[in-house]
């Protein structure tokens, strides 16, 4: 557990020492927060890993809440953009890519394929 703390420690710490250097080349007056923060977290992480342990818990709840709703978002902007419009179509068209209009006069909605001799050459493709 220690060395997993001391790894969140040493990444967090970095990544804010590189925003604060950030900030100050843009002249941003709170880089010292930053950066300041940066060098006690990866002190802690030499030091007391384990004074880091809640801090990993917080980040790691929020960002996991945050990764969920990333994801529920793309998923519901992928299937509103992209495929209702491409069922509307389908449907405004009489497109039935699935054959699941019911027929009444079928005897059998069984689809036939064609009978084929089995080759080595087809069965060496299928890996």
């Amino acid at each position: 557990m220690n060395k997993e703390l001391r790894k969140f420690g040493f990444s967090l710490g970095l990544g804010l020492n590189i925003l604060g250097c950030i900030m100050f080349y843009r002249h941003k007056e709170h880089f010292a927060w930053f950066s300041s923060i940066g060098s006690v977290t990866i002190i802690l992480a030499i030091l007391c890993p384990v004074a880091l342990a809640t801090l990993k818990k917080i980040l790691d709840k929020l960002i996991f809440i945050i990764g969920w709703l990333t994801s529920i978002i793309s998923l519901l902007t992928t299937f509103y953009l992209i495929f209702t419009p491409i069922a509307i179509l389908f449907r405004f068209f009489g497109k039935d890519l699935l054959n699941k209009k019911i027929d009444k006069k079928a005897a059998s909605y069984w689809i036939k394929r064609k009978a084929t001799v089995f080759s080595e050459k087809s069965y060496e493709q299928m890996g």
